[in-house]
């Protein structure tokens, strides 16, 4: 490895061999290398969306319309929790709030959501890998 590569062209180069694997077809060598991406102090937000991806595709899940239908959709899968669930759906509600900036909100709820969000995301992350290796010893 070239010894003046930053962290970041490493966890892009790692990202980019995820998703040509995961193109090629071979879905475990590309979790792999998703998950390396996730775990730490700081995750990368490609890696968890591809993860997520992953673990739809391999549960011949139909395509929802809404964001937050993929959220409640995530509960009919036995690695989620339903309080991990319900607490993904305010998140679905922050990004609606920014996206379409009803900043009339109050400022507090938010705060509140981004607070409680970081563990939160760690509990996905873990239902996300429970999932998808439960999906592997199935094969």
């Amino acid at each position: 490895m070239d010894k003046n590569m930053t962290k970041r062209d490493i966890r892009s180069k790692e990202l980019i061999r995820g998703e040509d694997l995961f193109s090629q077809g071979s879905l475990e060598e590309a979790k792999k290398c998703f998950l390396k991406l996730v775990n730490g102090p700081n995750p990368c937000k490609e890696a968890l969306n591809n993860l997520g991806v992953l673990a739809y595709q391999q549960g011949n899940l139909p395509v929802p319309d809404t964001y937050r239908e993929i959220v409640a959709n995530l509960s009919i899968l036995p690695a989620f929790r339903k309080e991990t669930v319900e607490a993904l759906a305010r998140w679905v509600r922050l990004r609606n709030i920014i996206s379409h900036e009803y900043l009339d909100v109050k400022w507090d709820s938010i705060k509140k959501i981004i607070l409680d969000g970081y563990g939160l995301f760690y509990d996905f992350l873990n239902a996300t890998n429970d999932y998808l290796t439960s999906k592997e010893n199935e094969m």
